[in-house]
């Protein structure tokens, strides 16, 4: 018998945001940094926010930014689904961005490839 996976909810309202930013570990993979907290109280799930620095000026780019992290959440979401969590799971993930690079110009692979390190780096204790 298979093991049922761990639902995905998205992650809604400043609140939620702010309370995760501010009391959350951080992990760091430029240009992305994720903020999470976990509680070994709660049922199995997880909860993912996505967040873009207003350092991007355009909302146009700002959108974009977070399509892109959306779709590399998607792309790479199984890694996380498929493990035993030991309760409940909340992530924000802020594109923090690079004074070098135009956002424009910011590509599906380079977003994913920081996606996947960073979801590879979550503390193993919180998983089993």
């Amino acid at each position: 018998m298979l093991k049922p996976e761990v639902p995905v909810h998205s992650l809604r309202g400043f609140g939620a945001f702010s309370t995760i930013i501010s009391a959350g570990n951080v992990l760091l993979d430029k240009p992305l940094r994720m903020f999470y907290v976990f509680d070994g109280n709660l049922p199995d799930n997880i909860y993912i926010g996505f967040a873009v620095t207003k350092k991007l000026h355009r909302a146009v780019d700002r959108n974009r930014i977070k399509r892109l992290m959306r779709e590399s959440f998607r792309l790479h979401k199984m890694m996380l689904v498929k493990k035993k969590m030991n309760g409940e799971l909340k992530l924000v993930i802020m594109y923090a961005g690079s004074k070098m690079k135009s956002p424009t110009t910011v590509a599906l692979h380079e977003v994913s490839s920081s996606m996947l390190a960073l979801l590879n780096r979550i503390p193993s204790e919180l998983m089993s």
